[in-house]
């Protein structure tokens, strides 16, 4: 349907869509050798990003619960979100300020700060990031300049 409705819409085609067509080669049924390829292929994604992340989380003992554990990693932006997000683990983005004009930007644009955490971190995250935008109240909205 997708592949159609670019075919049929005026512009959607710009990037082309060799990766929706590809999409469209695969056998998605359960079972089927791309299945199993991805699912491999996922597996081995979350064992590589869980043991990047969960040794930073556990602190210098590598020991959870103890006090060395470190709550969350800061990240400026979001870019630091993806590792955290292909191991299931989750994220939070703050407005961080704004950064000045830069190139074609002619005004301040505005920036996040990215909380991450091991899973099941939601509420200590939702807390840190709420800490966060009451001690600086860089969130403060700014009208767009003229």
């Amino acid at each position: 349907a997708l592949v159609s409705q670019n075919q049929a819409t005026p512009g959607a085609l710009k990037y082309g869509q060799s990766l929706a067509l590809a999409a469209l080669a695969l056998d998605v049924s359960a079972g089927s050798a791309d299945t199993q390829r991805y699912q491999q292929d996922r597996a081995l994604d979350l064992q590589q990003a869980r043991a990047t992340l969960d040794p930073i989380y556990l602190g210098p003992d590598g020991f959870a619960g103890s006090e060395d554990d470190v709550d969350a990693l800061l990240f400026s932006g979001n870019a630091g979100a993806a590792l955290p997000a292909v191991a299931g683990y989750p994220s939070i983005t703050v407005p961080g300020g704004f950064l000045p004009p830069s190139g074609a930007v002619q005004s301040p644009a505005p920036s996040g700060v990215t909380f991450s955490g091991p899973r099941f971190s939601e509420p200590r995250l939702i807390a840190l990031a709420y800490a966060f935008e009451q001690a600086t109240n860089v969130g403060a909205r700014r009208p767009p300049e003229a």
